[in-house]
């Protein structure tokens, strides 16, 4: 039960961070105000619409009301927060987990503008910090002199690269991703999961862009996802 409870609890997650990702763009009424309208048409979408991957599959991936086609990009979402919270079963409880979602929903979120826009909202870096701290205190209860330095220490790792680079590697939001993951484990896995995410990100997106581009000269890449991946390691061995 615990599982099946997680795994919708994720999915859940996903479709509202699909929704707060097209609202932070194109909706002036703010994040949390209004009904889910078609991209396509602007018709607000039925409540009974709006059920996580079910609906898209119901509709066979199409808008009922304009027959668009809706984007694979919301039902791959769902599924992959789903799962990721359920990965989060090998270590935490399941009133844990809740305790720490709107933590995951904010980096979760964070990693969705990264890895599709490269352009991310500073409050939600803010938020992001704020709750890794008040997680790390509060609930873990790691000292707060441990907090302060390894947080630090994760901002750093990348202010430095910034510096170096003159922005071009890094860049303001993975200083504060790293300032986030550092407070939040406050203690040597913080350089274990930049490290980490720094080999994935090698393994994985090189290749990808020498088969593609046949280069990776001038090509951006979307490091957060990759952080969170090396984060979210972290939190389930």
């Amino acid at each position: 039960m615990a599982s099946i409870m997680t795994t919708i609890l994720g999915m859940c997650i996903g479709s509202f961070i699909s929704v707060v990702d097209q609202r932070i763009d194109n909706d002036k009424k703010g994040l949390l105000i209004g009904r889910s309208t078609c991209p396509h048409c602007k018709n607000q979408i039925q409540s009974y619409d709006l059920i996580p991957v079910i609906s898209f599959l119901l509709l066979k991936g199409k808008c009922r009301m304009c027959l668009n086609k809706i984007s694979a990009k919301y039902p791959l979402l769902e599924t992959s927060v789903g799962l990721s919270f359920l990965g989060l079963l090998n270590h935490f409880e399941f009133l844990d987990i809740l305790l720490l979602t709107p933590f995951l929903t904010i980096f979760v979120a964070i990693v969705v503008q990264d890895l599709f826009k490269m352009q991310i909202e500073s409050i939600l870096l803010y938020l992001l910090s704020t709750a890794a701290f008040l997680y790390s205190y509060f609930m873990i209860g790691n000292p707060i002199e441990n907090i302060l330095i390894w947080g630090a220490v994760g901002f750093l790792f990348f202010n430095i690269q910034e510096l170096l680079s003159k922005g071009k590697w890094v860049g303001d939001g993975d200083c504060y991703i790293g300032l986030s993951i550092g407070m939040f484990l406050a203690n040597f896995d913080t350089l274990t999961a930049l490290f980490s995410a720094y080999w994935i990100a090698t393994i994985i997106a090189i290749p990808y862009f020498l088969i593609k581009y046949k280069t990776i000269k001038n090509i951006r890449l979307p490091l957060i996802p990759f952080l969170w991946l090396g984060f979210y390691i972290q939190l389930v061995i």
